[in-house]
């Protein structure tokens, strides 16, 4: 036997089934822990400086580190 067929013939098991599982699914959602504002942490960034004319050690020396010493 099928579950369609189940369902249909035995509408107050289904009903009944369905209900607790909706019950049972807002209960367990009401005990989830929640925080007002959660904690994480961010491990890396990335930091794009547009430096026209200058070449890559410049922009290194001159912008990226003194972002990256703030930074930290």
């Amino acid at each position: 036997m099928d579950l369609a067929r189940f369902a249909i013939e035995k509408r107050l098991i289904s009903a009944v089934a369905t209900i607790l599982i909706l019950v049972a699914g807002y209960v367990a959602y009401t005990l989830l822990p929640r925080f007002e504002d959660p904690e994480f942490i961010i491990r890396q960034a990335q930091i794009v400086t547009p430096y026209p004319g200058a070449t890559a050690e410049e922009v290194a020396e001159e912008v990226a580190e003194v972002i990256e010493d703030a930074l930290q």
